[in-house]
Formats: structure tokens, C-alpha cells, sequence
């Protein structure tokens, strides 16, 4: 019975992958596409309406909101230093890891 390595690509596909117009099309298709669903999902919502749902929010929801979310983002960078320094210890300072990792976070959550 023959085995077979799945624990790399084939050539063909590398080499695709690796080609300099690819490298450069595919994340600019990623963030056209993302930038067309941001603009669909924001024609929805009227400057009005979220100028008075945060007019109709007590001051101290809205400072708890932000407190725990600063905490929360603080915390999750720290997943991303401690990533790093498993990884790659002593190449990536402590403080871009963690600030990669908590903007990484806020990027991916966009609803």
C-alpha cells in the first residue's frame, strides 16, 4: 500500500502561489471584496440612526463598553506575545507582537 505526503503542496501549486502578479492580485482582490461588503452592509445603516442609539445610551454603559472592551483587547494580545515568543523568540519585540495581535483581532471581528 503506497502512502502519501500531504504535509506539503505540490510544485505546480507553489509555483502558482509563488507568482509575483498573484502575490500582488490576490490580496488586492481580498481587500476590494471587503471593502465592497463594508459599503453594502454600511448604505443599510444612516448616520441618524447611530447618533441616536448612542444619544439614547447612559454614559455609563458606554464607558463600561469601552472600559471592558480595552481590557478585552488588552488581554487577547497577550495570546499573540506569548505565540511569538514559542515561535520566534527574539525576533519580533514584545510589544509589536501584542499590538499585531490585538488589531488582528479588531480587524477579524468586524461584523
Amino acid at each position: 500500500m503506497a502512502t502519501i505526503d500531504i504535509s506539503a503542496p505540490p510544485d505546480r501549486i507553489a509555483r502558482v502561489l509563488a507568482h509575483p502578479v498573484l502575490r500582488i492580485a490576490l490580496p488586492l482582490l481580498v481587500v476590494a471584496l471587503t471593502l465592497y461588503v463594508l459599503h453594502r452592509m454600511a448604505a443599510q445603516v444612516s448616520w441618524a440612526e447611530v447618533r441616536a442609539d448612542v444619544a439614547a445610551a447612559p454614559w455609563s454603559s458606554m464607558g463600561l463598553a469601552v472600559c471592558t472592551t480595552a481590557l478585552s483587547f488588552f488581554a487577547l494580545s497577550f495570546y499573540d506575545v506569548f505565540a511569538v515568543r514559542s515561535v520566534a523568540r527574539g525576533q519580533v519585540p514584545d510589544r509589536i507582537a501584542g499590538l499585531a495581535g490585538a488589531a488582528g483581532t479588531a480587524i477579524s471581528n468586524l461584523p
